[in-house]
């Protein structure tokens, strides 16, 4: 893992920690909401780049700049439908200045294109999210004898431990390199990141939605790959890790797990579809201008948006909950925003970067009622750094300097 420090990379390693410390309550010491110094500095580089932005290529900056529009706009609806004041509702999306970070990784990782910065600082989140693992490891074996990280905890299974949000991240990062190219450490880390996630955070929807990402992944590559040994190594893999993972019965009882509750109307599945219902039918009155956002501050938020009632909670169903806030004029940007990284990735000749931009659609498309990578407090500046990382001027330089991967 190259993390070695010369001046422009710790600068870049100084920027990543920064974002990783304050996203992650300065590494869990803390449930002050440390990212609200993310928002802050986002818009201070914001205003501070501004001339640049408008004169320099940047390939998300009208993606970036129309979601600014979009969210100002489910503000105003929310102001105009039920009477929230616009500091109650631009302090509840708050988060949408971290943008503002975008335009920074990327002019910091284009200046000198034959140094792979933006791989860099991909390895820094790797490597910074394994510490993070192992801690959070640490925490869970250790957690009935002493509790050191200011995190949720609950007994659901064993003990679940939630409030990491780096993890999903970097795990997109280190599956799409082992399927890139073949790496044990990178395995052994997936192996510890996968298993906490199993063991500790529980979360079901994550590890489903990833499984079907790496299956379709490695089919793809699997059809464009045409080296026959390479063909039936990789085929085998797959046949061994499916028989594996069908002895162990984990998927089986997921699956099992899913389908009871969606039956039987309970759980987390049976309260996201209840959630899911319960803002179609609202949404249903206003399809056309969306039901509004509503800032926290805002005491009618809760039971407009059936907190109080009933305890949903509109983060909890992914990219609907934006399409729902936002109606036909969010769902116009999710099309523009998917019609771009199809664009990049269709145009990309990067192969790594091709398959870091399929992942990353199919993982969103497939968790559309579970995942909400642009327009979520929650993590939303790894998505940010991803954006970056898979800039298309800088990797348009890069083809043009040096060979294909």
């Amino acid at each position: 893992m190259d993390i070695i420090i010369g001046k422009k990379k710790l600068i870049l390693f100084s920027m990543v920690l920064l974002v990783v410390l304050l996203q992650e309550n300065f590494i869990y010491m803390t449930k002050l909401n440390t990212s609200f110094l993310l928002s802050i500095t986002g818009l201070l580089i914001f205003l501070f780049k501004f001339g640049d932005i408008v004169k320099k290529p940047y390939t998300f900056k009208f993606l970036i700049i129309s979601l600014m529009i979009v969210e100002f706009y489910g503000i105003m609806i929310g102001c105009i439908y039920y009477s929230q004041s616009f500091y109650e509702g631009i302090y509840g999306t708050h988060y949408i200045f971290m943008y503002g970070w975008y335009f920074a990784f990327v002019d910091a990782m284009r200046s000198n294109v034959n140094k792979k910065y933006a791989f860099y600082v991909k390895e820094i989140l790797v490597f910074i999210g394994t510490f993070i693992t192992v801690l959070l490891m640490i925490q869970g074996i250790l957690y009935s004898k002493i509790v050191f990280l200011d995190l949720t905890y609950s007994m659901r299974n064993g003990l679940r431990i939630m409030g990491s949000y780096i993890l999903s991240q970097v795990l997109t990062f280190i599956y799409v390199d082992i399927i890139y190219k073949f790496s044990f450490q990178k395995l052994i880390i997936a192996f510890l990141m996968t298993y906490y996630v199993i063991v500790y955070n529980q979360s079901r929807g994550t590890i489903m939605i990833f499984v079907i990402c790496i299956v379709l992944i490695i089919m793809k590559r699997i059809i464009s790959e045409k080296n026959i040994l390479k063909i039936t190594t990789m085929f085998l893999v797959i046949l061994v890790g499916v028989i594996l993972i069908i002895q162990t019965g984990f998927i089986q009882k997921i699956i099992q797990n899913i389908f009871f509750e969606v039956n039987e109307n309970t759980g987390n599945v049976g309260v996201r579809l209840d959630a899911i219902k319960y803002y179609w039918d609202i949404l249903l009155d206003h399809w056309l201008l969306g039901i509004g956002i509503l800032g926290d501050k805002f005491e009618l938020k809760e039971l407009i948006y059936g907190t109080t009632q009933y305890y949903y909670y509109m983060e909890d169903i992914g990219t609907l909950a934006f399409l729902f806030k936002t109606g036909i004029v969010g769902l116009i940007w999710i099309i523009l925003f998917y019609k771009k990284l199809f664009s990049i990735y269709l145009k990309n000749k990067r192969i790594y970067v091709g398959f870091l931009i399929l992942f990353f659609i199919i993982k969103n498309l497939v968790g559309i009622t579970y995942i909400n990578s642009f327009d979520n407090k929650y993590g939303l500046i790894y998505f940010i750094i991803m954006l970056a990382i898979c800039e298309m001027p800088y990797f348009k330089k890069i083809n043009e300097v040096r060979n294909e991967d």
